[in-house]
């Protein structure tokens, strides 16, 4: 896994260009079978691939939350937070599990990812994240001693060592990314950082992805 330090983004591919350019030619790699069986990623799932230390994840939030909200009937988005060895790292995808998994409307759940979002960038310490994250999930409803407990317990170690596992076996390297049935990946850098045309990417490369499973069957 090449995601190193707190962020690590897309820029790196600017770098890169040459090479990135062959692998993603059409605004997407296809992952070899193998590495899809490796996964074992339900069909007709969307996999937005995002860290709360990335500027260019922060800017394209707003866009990610209404996108996942239109995608066709019988595929499900998810967010999910990038995970490294690193305590910060570990605390917040753990937090955001919890989340993601309660029963507080999508809207405070985006609400919340909003929060971390804008103050992430003050946080320079474990003391300080858990009082960022307890602040954000009082505002939206959700039950800190629940998730403290859970925490405290190793409920979340199975999560994140099976996201570490993921992200090594798909490869991931840049955030934001988004993995569309297990099959297609694709990055904002393919765009140049642009918000608005990843959206026209992923729209794309979804109806690519759609009119390759009808063909299938």
């Amino acid at each position: 896994m090449k995601i190193i330090g707190l962020i690590f983004t897309v820029l790196l591919f600017s770098i890169k260009a040459n090479s990135s350019e062959v692998m993603y030619q059409n605004g997407f790699i296809e992952l070899p079978k193998h590495m899809q069986e490796k996964i074992d990623i339900g069909p007709n799932t969307v996999k937005f691939f995002f860290d709360f230390n990335c500027i260019y994840c922060k800017a394209l939030h707003p866009y990610m939350t209404t996108w996942g909200d239109t995608l066709p009937s019988g595929m499900t988005f998810e967010f999910i937070p990038i995970v490294i060895n690193e305590p910060l790292y570990l605390l917040n995808a753990a937090a955001w599990k919890f989340v993601s998994n309660s029963s507080i409307s999508d809207a405070n759940k985006y609400k919340y990812m909003h929060h971390i979002y804008e103050h992430i960038s003050k946080i320079g310490d474990e003391r300080s994240l858990a009082r960022l994250i307890k602040e954000s999930m009082i505002d939206v409803g959700v039950d800190l001693q629940v998730f403290s407990k859970q925490f405290a317990t190793g409920h979340y170690e199975d999560f994140l060592k099976k996201q570490l596992k993921l992200q090594s076996d798909i490869h991931l390297e840049v955030t934001p990314s988004v993995l569309i049935g297990g099959k297609l990946l694709t990055h904002l850098g393919l765009v140049k950082g642009e918000s608005k045309e990843f959206i026209t990417l992923l729209n794309a490369v979804t109806s690519f992805y759609i009119y390759q499973e009808i063909d299938d069957d």
